[in-house]
């Protein structure tokens, strides 16, 4: 983590935020370039898990959480901040989202694990597996991802591709150790995603 000692946030909030950029969160470069916020937006009925968000980064937040009617939606965004920007620079260097070279070194609390797969993973109705919605990212990133996964957190992956792209599987011999690693952070509103993981 030494690459990026100067990001004023705690550890928890670093690592939520890495989990989320692997999500459904954006950070959003200024108009001059120097400073970055980060935008969390789930639907309504997850609102808990927002307000989870919220409440582990507020000192970063002046506007609360709260509702957009137009998308049914709930929302909030931080300030803009340079330590953003530094995070903007990592996972969006040519402008888009991409997984960084060595995600390795960010991706590594059970934390942000937790916090990407409430984003983007979902269990199977009758297989203890777990897939995690990868679909924005290449090939490249996924395999980097998967990678990180094994290394970091000893979870054994397949990748599977469709016409949509490419999306990671987690596989149901490494189900029971996933449940272990992030069940003290999995919101209630998010608990349906996991109940068919082995218990």
């Amino acid at each position: 983590m030494s690459k990026i000692t100067r990001v004023k946030l705690n550890s928890t909030q670093l690592q939520l935020i890495v989990g989320t950029l692997l999500g459904d969160g954006c950070l959003l470069i200024s108009r001059n370039l120097r400073s970055a916020r980060l935008q969390i937006r789930h639907s309504t009925k997850h609102q808990e898990y927002v307000m989870w968000k919220y409440q582990i980064l507020k000192n970063l937040v002046k506007t609360k959480a709260r509702i957009d009617k137009h998308n049914n939606s709930f929302y909030f965004r931080t300030r803009y901040k340079y330590c953003l920007k530094q995070l903007y620079e990592l996972f969006y260097p040519l402008g888009k989202k991409l997984i960084p070279n060595d995600i390795g070194d960010y991706l590594i609390s059970p934390l942000a694990l937790a916090t990407w797969l409430m984003d983007d993973g979902n269990g199977y109705k009758n297989y203890s597996g777990f897939r995690i919605s990868t679909y924005g990212f290449n090939l490249s990133d996924n395999q980097r991802l998967q990678q990180c996964l094994d290394r970091n957190f000893d979870l054994k992956t397949s990748l599977c591709t469709d016409k949509k792209g490419h999306q990671i599987l987690i596989l149901s011999q490494s189900s029971n150790r996933l449940k272990n690693i992030i069940q003290p952070y999995i919101t209630s509103c998010m608990k349906y995603k996991f109940r068919h993981l082995t218990p």
